[in-house]
């Protein structure tokens, strides 16, 4: 794991699924848990937990940690709040990403550089109003896109955009709607300004492949993505 110069490696799993150990609101931290205790819908909930002990379990693997001694900085470089992208504190070279819905959890984890991931419901992406919430005024003019567009395609565009805001750091604080859906595997700078980076769509395991998309995005040139199954390594 982590072995190649330019490698991405992702673990997206059932939100039920179990984990290497179980889930339990005790290997969370002070700030997880009281996010986690805060949550009254219950496959919300679930997400959660599953996604957070995912990634401590994944983490301490790779330090050598227990997964509830793992360190969190999630400073928000905006308003200083304890929600912002996670480091790993006495780590700065490892760089993750997190992504749930009721269903599924992802992530990513890397030391090419700051990546992100995002996994959509591909429902999700069929209100009415998502070209105008979604896209880029350049996507929704004649002949921006190609017509006859589903959830599907409207979905993979979304997690496009949101995975590579997420590697830029800015999340949905920058709008998904000022910047053009970036292509996958090719460097592109997505929000003038910034670095390149490289998109790639992900391949869901399982039933998840009908009813989800998902993306990753790391900075630079185009890497390795490793798909993990839902046991992190030992």
């Amino acid at each position: 794991m982590l072995g190649s110069m330019r490698r991405v490696d992702v673990w997206v799993a059932a939100a039920d699924e179990p984990v290497g150990q179980p889930a339990g609101p005790g290997v969370l931290d002070v700030i997880e848990r009281a996010r986690f205790d805060a949550l009254t819908h219950a496959p919300t909930a679930r997400a959660y937990l599953a996604l957070h002990t995912l990634a401590r379990q994944v983490v301490g693997s790779i330090i050598g940690a227990p997964a509830h001694a793992v360190r969190f900085d999630r400073t928000c470089p905006v308003c200083r709040g304890p929600h912002g992208r996670p480091t790993v504190i006495d780590h700065p070279g490892l760089h993750l990403s997190l992504t749930r819905t009721s269903a599924l959890v992802g992530l990513a984890v890397t030391t090419v550089g700051a990546v992100g991931i995002d996994v959509e419901q591909v429902s999700a992406a069929t209100f009415v109003g998502f070209d105008e919430v979604a896209l880029h005024p350049g996507e929704r003019e004649p002949g921006g896109l190609p017509t006859g567009r589903g959830g599907r395609a409207n979905a993979t565009m979304w997690v496009r955009k949101e995975a590579a805001l997420k590697a830029l750091g800015t999340g949905l604080r920058t709008d998904p709607a000022t910047v053009r859906t970036p292509p996958t595997g090719i460097p592109t700078v997505v929000v003038p300004g910034t670095e390149p980076l490289t998109v790639t769509d992900l391949v869901l395991p399982g039933a998840a492949a009908r009813t989800h998309v998902a993306a990753v995005a790391v900075a630079g040139a185009s890497a390795e993505v490793v798909m993990n199954g839902a046991r992190p390594p030992r």
